[in-house]
């Protein structure tokens, strides 16, 4: 989804919780490895303990987990949104 605008409370809400959604469709998954669905649940992670939606830090947050991460700020800083 796509939107103009700025969120509004539930829906930043909302979507602060999609790494939560990604994990419950990714986990249960056959074929796919567990570090996957680690790497959907913990991209929002931050080494300081800071992030979300666990608020995991360092040693605890997976390697793929921390290169996802970067990838996701790559994106969200070169992207065109509001």
């Amino acid at each position: 989804m796509e939107k103009t605008g700025k969120l509004n409370e539930a829906e930043y809400e909302d979507m602060k919780r999609h790494p939560i959604y990604g994990y419950e469709l990714l986990k249960n998954i056959p074929g796919i490895p567990p570090s996957i669905a680690l790497t959907a649940l913990q991209h929002h992670e931050r080494e300081d303990g800071q992030g979300n939606p666990l608020r995991m830090g360092g040693k605890d947050i997976h390697l793929h987990a921390k290169i996802g991460a970067i990838a996701d700020v790559f994106h969200a800083m070169s992207s065109n949104r509001v």
